[in-house]
């Protein structure tokens, strides 16, 4: 319990000390948030459970939570923003998006 607890203070401690600079703490910042979406991304593959009528249980989202809760609102909104992107370009389901487009015989 001691080892979670410590692990908890290490990845919450307060960061925004006076001998780090803005940029210095902006640039981890975007790089954890990458590091959190690619997370996120490959646990997007694993699935905990499969439902019968189509659908899955996943555990994506937790990176993409945990980097909200330490980095503030704007940050992870941004992180969020960028996952749904991934998302959406990666994912077979919504690929057809990209490359039909209505035309006049359509309607």
């Amino acid at each position: 319990m001691d080892c979670i607890v410590s692990a908890m203070q290490f990845f919450f401690e307060e960061e925004h000390n006076m001998t780090q600079s803005k940029s210095h703490l902006r640039l981890r910042a975007l790089c954890e948030g990458a590091i959190f979406i690619a997370l996120a991304q490959v646990l997007s593959y694993l699935k905990l459970f499969e439902l019968p009528q189509g659908g899955s249980i996943t555990i994506e989202m937790l990176p993409i939570f945990l980097y909200c809760a330490r980095w503030g609102f704007g940050p992870g909104m941004l992180a969020s923003f960028a996952y749904s992107i991934l998302q959406a370009v990666l994912s077979s389901t919504y690929a057809c998006l990209l490359y039909t487009s209505p035309s006049p015989r359509d309607a």
